[in-house]
């Protein structure tokens, strides 16, 4: 009997010791007939039917001003779908008001649903009146029970939608989420005019620096709060924005990368964690995969304390190959899935997953949660081990890319809005998520760009005088260059540039007899 009361025990105790690690995700396919590619929209749930408006029904923005952002790309349609039955209703918003159905074709909206009412903040896209691009300065609210009937009625009129106008509302490329009864509207920037890479006179942008607070009272109507400003943290847009809770059952929210770097057009690495009191950057973190906005959902594990984000695909300046990250400055899509983990006492690592994307995929998609997942108070989604499988959701639409790298060769034939999906499910694994060790890291190992010789270094940081030893190879694998010196405390270049020569090299670091190595694509100088 005593034998038998052990095994239960040592059967039970490996049960309870088993944590998001022991798991990984399955992707399986799904399609609904009739349901064109999307991307880049905002979407809500009731009775089991998704409804999704606004978006673009093409691939990555063109980089000729006059072909960005056109109107023959936008949804026009408010969409009603079943994914049960995969039936689907469509209504146009053409026959809607003008300031409506301009907000209600709008890309990159700020968007959360609260309840059965689904918000709609900003976005970018074309005021027909001004025959111009703009970001719209509404806040929209939609009683989605109402709306479903209605777009199943094909009879969707304005009295669906309440909409009031504030310059504080006109945010596009941002996020807006609930937290403690408060909606925040979570970075961002007002785009107005015409989209040009050249940074050419054809449009005005400002980013909104800040977290814009605001309640609404019973009839819907505003009341902006104090908000938190920082023109250094909060200088991003286009990012994952996730609802998280601490081990002492406290809500809050992280901001993940985004972009742009001040000085650099590259994405920040940084999270922000932002509550009651104001905005902290986590310290001793850095986020190398899914620096855009891509299908994410988070997960709260009670046994451990830990809030775990798992992230699908995208578009970062790092990725993996062979188990050693690339770093790539020209910010391609990628096919990565990871892990970003804040454990209960308070620090955070990155993992990544040992399956990827099917293809290129992720950006501009978005994670439609199962809507039966148990809930914690807060909101967040409670996580258990033990089971061998739990149905996390649906990945839909996004961004399908035939290459890395397109956007300068862009044509419109290089990328697409993808019109499949994904049922997304948590399985259990016998091969574990591999920590990314550069995320905590303090050597912070990178190339960067010496302007003035238009060539690259390597850069790190030490915590104190340490030998170092260094080399790099070419593409084709042979050591170009070696050397040991004595590194001093702080962030320093190392002064011997990096080959000229495009494409691949690898350059590693010794330093108290740990190797790191990278690889970096050199890119090819104008």
């Amino acid at each position: 009997m005593r034998q038998l009361l052990f095994l239960l025990l040592l059967i039970s105790s490996g049960v309870t010791a088993q944590t998001i690690n022991d798991y990984t995700v399955y992707l399986k396919p799904k399609q609904i007939p009739q349901l064109m590619g999307i991307q880049s929209y905002a979407f809500g749930q009731h009775d089991g039917k998704w409804i999704i408006i606004g978006g673009r029904l093409d691939g990555l923005h063109r980089r000729q001003p006059f072909a960005a952002f056109d109107s023959i790309g936008h949804n026009n349609q408010i969409l009603v779908i079943d994914p049960h039955t995969n039936e689907l209703w469509k209504a146009s918003v053409d026959q809607l008001s003008p300031s409506l159905r301009n907000q209600l074709k709008a890309t990159n909206t700020c968007f959360t649903q609260d309840g059965d009412q689904l918000l709609l903040v900003g976005g970018y896209g074309i005021n027909q009146l001004a025959d111009d691009h703009q970001t719209f300065p509404y806040l929209t609210t939609i009683h989605l029970p109402d709306l479903v009937k209605a777009v199943q009625e094909g009879q969707i009129n304005d009295p669906l939608f309440q909409q009031l106008e504030d310059s504080l509302f006109a945010v596009t490329g941002g996020q807006l989420l609930k937290m403690n009864n408060t909606f925040h509207i979570v970075g961002g920037h007002r785009f107005d005019g015409r989209y040009n890479p050249a940074d050419r006179p054809t449009f005005t942008q400002t980013y909104t620096n800040s977290v814009r607070r605001f309640t609404l009272d019973e009839n819907g109507k505003p009341t902006f709060l104090v908000g938190a400003e920082d023109s250094l943290l909060m200088h991003r847009r286009d990012f994952n924005v996730v609802l998280g809770l601490t081990a002492s059952n406290k809500p809050y929210l992280t901001a993940f990368s985004g972009v742009f770097q001040y000085g650099v057009d590259l994405p920040f690495q940084s999270a922000i964690h932002i509550d009651n009191v104001g905005l902290t950057e986590q310290p001793n973190f850095r986020q190398y995969y899914n620096h855009y906005h891509c299908p994410d959902i988070s997960l709260y594990e009670p046994r451990t304390g830990a809030m775990h984000t798992l992230f699908f695909g995208g578009i970062a300046q790092y990725y993996d190959s062979l188990g050693i990250l690339v770093q790539d400055n020209s910010v391609p899509f990628v096919s990565t899935i990871s892990r970003v983990s804040r454990f209960d006492d308070g620090s955070m690592s990155e993992f990544k997953l040992p399956v990827e994307m099917p293809a290129l995929l992720g950006a501009g998609g978005e994670f439609i949660p199962n809507p039966t997942l148990p809930r914690l108070e807060a909101g967040v989604i409670r996580f258990d081990a033990g089971q061998d499988s739990i149905f996390l959701g649906t990945i839909l639409g996004g961004i399908a890319s035939t290459g890395r790298s397109i956007f300068w060769t862009n044509d419109d034939e290089e990328s697409a809005a993808f019109s499949g999906m994904f049922e997304v499910y948590l399985v259990k694994s016998t091969v574990p998520q591999t920590k990314n060790n550069m995320s905590t890291s303090l050597l912070d190992l990178r190339a960067v760009r010496n302007q003035a010789a238009a060539r690259y270094q390597v850069q790190f940081t030490l915590e104190k005088p340490t030998l170092v030893s260094i080399q790099w190879t070419n593409k084709r694998g042979k050591v170009k260059h070696k050397a040991t010196f004595m590194g001093k405390a702080g962030t320093q270049l190392y002064p011997v540039f990096l080959p000229e020569k495009a494409g691949f090299c690898c350059f590693q670091l010794t330093v108290n007899d740990v190797v790191t190595k990278q690889y970096f694509l050199i890119p090819e100088e104008e």
